[in-house]
């Protein structure tokens, strides 16, 4: 037998409950050289051992004790806090099936028949402690998940603060030099009333970040409104002149949209849909080309076709609206368009990616013009 102390110390310990001399040898004898191995002949010498500093990591239990038995020791166990976590493993003589249910429903994990074969003990006992093992990690994984979760929550929430004390600077100014009309052309006027009323929009959007926690866990509740389309392309268009600027890119056919063209949603959720999916295509797009915008009214929904130059790179076709999902952008996180999909299905409306003739990608989304009933 092993008796070197250090290597003892990082051994799992096995707490033989059994009265019986001759099973405390031959259990001893069979799990000494792997574990460390304490002894007890009694139910509440057990309890004593479990409610100590030093709790063993295993317990193999006799069923048939003088005291109290086998079943009521292990109900004990499981009642205290670290108990409850301990493997326990019954070693019997009896055969019945109703001693065997019995040992279960007070917390065993498994039932071992007397005389015991060493070999079975032995594996029996090793998968219960690397079961024991994982559950623990597990459980530790979970708490360290729970703390990030409420770390995240209160940079979240910090992080909100500051944006939104930036956000009244951006929407401040504009609106003072708009006050004042110190000469002014309408050009600039222009300019700074959408800076005005993009720093808004972007800060309803800030504060209802909890929206779209609810919306990837499905408990989302939509306020629905009657929502002009058109001008909420104009708008978000407009949030994006500058990106679209830059690249020299021209859109077609937003003359051609219809004005009283409406469906049934939440304002903000849409913008931030639409605003995602034009940000999209003004980013996957080669510069001095057109972006194509139609809107196609049909029985029940509105379809809103986005057309791009560029087809999408073919390692994400397949997974083009899941969540992470990018390629060939520096700074791409992949949630523009998992956002999209998130508030369509939201909606009850339907969204697609298609490639056309490998040189484009069309973006086929359909909104209902009316609330669809909800299915019980």
């Amino acid at each position: 037998m092993n008796t070197d102390p250090a290597l003892d110390e990082h051994r799992y310990t096995i707490l033989v409950v059994d009265d019986d001399p001759q099973s405390v040898a031959i259990l001893t004898e069979i799990l000494a050289e792997i574990y460390r191995v304490r002894v007890v002949t009694t139910g509440d010498d057990a309890l004593a051992v479990v409610r100590s500093g030093s709790p063993p990591d295993l317990i193999t239990l006799d069923l048939v004790m003088p005291g109290i038995d086998g079943l009521e020791t292990c109900r004990r166990i499981k009642a205290h806090p670290q108990g409850a976590v301990i493997p326990i493993l019954f070693l019997t003589a009896s055969t019945s099936l109703r001693d065997e249910f019995a040992g279960f429903e007070c917390g065993a994990v498994d039932y071992i028949q007397k005389p015991v074969s060493p070999a079975l003990v032995q594996a029996r006992v090793a998968v219960h402690l690397e079961l024991s093992r994982a559950r623990i990690e597990l459980e530790e994984r979970n708490q360290l998940l729970l703390e990030r979760a409420r770390l995240e929550a209160e940079v979240g929430r910090l992080t909100r603060h500051d944006l939104n004390n930036g956000l009244a600077v951006v929407v401040g100014v504009p609106e003072a030099l708009l006050m004042r009309d110190n000469g002014l052309t309408p050009a600039h006027k222009k300019s700074l009333h959408l800076i005005v009323k993009a720093g808004k929009k972007m800060a309803q959007i800030l504060n209802r970040t909890e929206d779209f926690l609810k919306l990837e866990s499905g408990q989302f509740r939509l306020r629905p409104n009657e929502v002009h389309l058109q001008p909420l392309f104009e708008e978000v268009i407009a949030s994006q002149r500058a990106a679209s600027d830059a690249k020299a890119l021209s859109w077609s056919d937003l003359d051609s949209l219809d004005p009283t063209l409406t469906v049934v949603g939440d304002e903000l959720l849409l913008y931030s849909l639409l605003a995602n999916l034009t940000k999209n295509a003004i980013e996957a797009s080669p510069p001095k080309h057109t972006l194509h915008l139609r809107m196609v009214r049909r029985s029940r929904d509105v379809e809103i076709i986005l057309r791009n130059h560029g087809a999408i790179p073919r390692p994400i076709r397949g997974r083009f609206f899941e969540k992470y999902s990018t390629y060939g952008k520096l700074n791409g996180t992949g949630l523009g368009n998992y956002t999209a999909a998130l508030i369509t299905h939201a909606h009850g409306g339907t969204i697609e990616a298609k490639v056309i003739e490998e040189r484009d990608t069309e973006i086929h989304l359909t909104l209902p013009l009316e609330k669809k009933k909800r299915v019980s």
